[in-house]
């Protein structure tokens, strides 16, 4: 195999900030998305995810939606899950 090089990919807190914001009535496997990403990886850096958050906010991509909000979600029903 020929190496080509490095290839970027998104870790765990940029795609769960990708999952709150493509979450929605109509796409409600994005949250069982997210609480698999929260539950999967225990070293999850919530903070990093909140920057995150805040960057889709700050460029003007997040669709006048409360993705903390959302985010919230995503923690409780995570929470739930764990019993």
């Amino acid at each position: 195999l020929e190496d080509v090089g490095e290839i970027p990919v998104a870790r765990p807190e940029e795609l769960l900030a990708m999952k709150v914001l493509s979450m929605s009535a109509r796409r409600r496997h994005d949250l069982g998305d997210a609480v698999s990403l929260v539950l999967c990886n225990r070293d999850l850096d919530l903070a990093v995810v909140r920057e995150n958050l805040a960057h889709i906010v700050e460029r003007g991509y997040s669709r006048d939606e409360d993705l903390f909000a959302k985010l919230n979600e995503v923690l409780a029903e995570a929470r739930a899950e764990q019993g």
